[in-house]
């Protein structure tokens, strides 16, 4: 079992003690769906605490603290088994066949990973070895399992049916942005002038060829393609923070279910913006132009996440901002022929409707008070902007703002007036790529 010898080597234990708890906290945050968002937030709000807690043990390690915590990790892994089992039990009780496939899974794979970490005695036996490498390829059927159900049973959710609309639209010469497209979208803010595509038209670009030739439902094969080079790009980012290959990232990526869930089964077209905002990652500090282009690919499809990684991506050598700008200038062409076409429709709908929707029972500003949702929207624009300025003035490396990132989103949906599912796309391929290189020596900030 040499390869498994290798990923040992090649992962430090914090990193295996912190992917398991947070595949148990991925679990939590899908099983708190609607309505129950309280839960949900209190999931990223754990997140956030997961980061904070893995970056002091493995960078600051002699600290008492990071000693208390250190020790208590085995018992914390252990018990983040006890998440995906419960949700299998409550996934056989309610018939959901995939999900209690998806839960078993991602059980056995957290109680493999304690055992090859914790149980050295049984680690070295052969017998154990050969078992425990079938076990953890296992998390490959998430992922296909999900995308044989989708492609089975039609349950492509609201984004990718208004995208495949939008593509046929757009086929037949006219502006998605003028044509009532979206009427759940109209009917929340009741004013039937929000009823247009709600994203960019890179989106129905990425995504028309296979719909238009085969129909709606082959939005999951384009996903499934993104799917691949998401993963892809999660082991690229991955070695290129720590400086050797593992596939660590990839094991936590692939047994993330609502990834496969949203991206594979449901169709959430979020999946082509995020792969063009993790390639710009990697292609920062390597071209700036490319990096810029990369962003304004994907804002060509939807403002976020793209907006937040634009301003954490600006080189820090100033002589390379005007390639920057420009690459993003040229990214994201494919959109202004149709704000010039109708630019009151396109604004309207891309963007003065997320600010004025009304906040719905994903997300805990349903119950609150007013002056808290704006208390919370103004702290997360705050912290964007104190990281973006830290990043600039600090001339931080790629782990640095990969860290940045991560927290701008966290903050930024615990602010939103919804946090849907397909949401979570944004920032759990980050999330892995932090974990997964715990203790990695950060890499000389670059000049880019």
């Amino acid at each position: 079992m040499s390869f498994l010898d290798a990923e040992l080597r090649n992962t430090n234990p914090e990193s295996r003690y912190f992917g398991i708890c947070y595949l148990a906290l991925i679990v939590f945050f899908q099983a708190a769906g609607w309505g129950f968002a309280a839960y949900r937030a209190l999931a990223l709000v754990a997140m956030l605490l997961l980061v904070g807690t893995a970056a002091l043990v493995s960078w600051r390690p002699n600290l008492a603290v990071a000693r208390r915590i250190g020790s208590i990790l085995p018992g914390c892994m252990l018990a983040a088994s006890l998440a995906p089992i419960v949700d299998a039990w409550r996934s056989a009780a309610a018939g959901h066949r995939v999900r209690l496939l998806d839960s078993l899974v991602v059980a056995c794979v957290i109680i493999t990973v304690f055992l090859l970490t914790c149980v050295p005695r049984l680690r070295d036996r052969s017998a154990f070895r050969i078992a425990a490498v079938p076990v953890l390829l296992a998390s490959l059927l998430i992922p296909l399992a999900n995308l044989v159900s989708g492609l089975a049973v039609y349950k492509l959710g609201l984004v990718a049916a208004t995208t495949a609309e939008a593509a046929r639209v757009m086929w037949s010469g006219l502006n998605p942005y003028d044509v009532q497209i979206d009427s759940y979208g109209a009917s929340i803010v009741h004013d039937m002038a929000y009823g247009g595509y709600k994203y960019l038209p890179g989106m129905s670009i990425v995504y028309g060829p296979l719909t238009l030739l085969t129909g709606a439902r082959s939005i999951i094969l384009t996903n499934a393609i993104l799917y691949i080079a998401i993963a892809a790009s999660v082991f690229c980012l991955s070695r290129r923070l720590a400086g050797k290959a593992t596939y660590f990232p990839i094991l936590l990526f692939l047994s993330s279910p609502i990834i496969a869930v949203q991206a594979l089964a449901e169709g959430a077209t979020d999946a082509a913006p995020i792969l063009s905002v993790l390639l710009a990652f990697l292609q920062w500090g390597r071209s700036s132009f490319l990096a810029g282009i990369l962003i304004g690919l994907s804002l060509s499809m939807k403002p976020v996440p793209a907006l937040f990684a634009a301003t954490l991506l600006l080189p820090s050598k100033k002589a390379e901002w005007w390639r920057y700008v420009m690459g993003i200038v040229v990214g994201a062409l494919p959109a202004l022929p149709y704000l010039a076409w109708s630019p009151r429709n396109f604004i309207d709908n891309v963007f003065i409707f997320n600010m004025i929707r009304p906040p719905d029972p994903t997300t805990w500003r349903f119950d609150a008070s007013v002056w808290a949702g704006h208390v919370a929207i103004v702290v997360s624009g705050l912290t964007w902007a104190a990281l973006c300025l830290w990043c600039l003035a600090a001339r931080a490396g790629l782990m640095a703002r990969l860290y940045a990132f991560f927290v701008i989103m966290v903050g930024v949906l615990l602010a939103a007036p919804s946090d849907h599912d397909n949401y979570a796309l944004w920032w759990t391929p980050v999330l892995v790529i932090l974990l997964a290189t715990l203790g990695a020596q950060p890499r000389p900030p670059v000049t880019a």
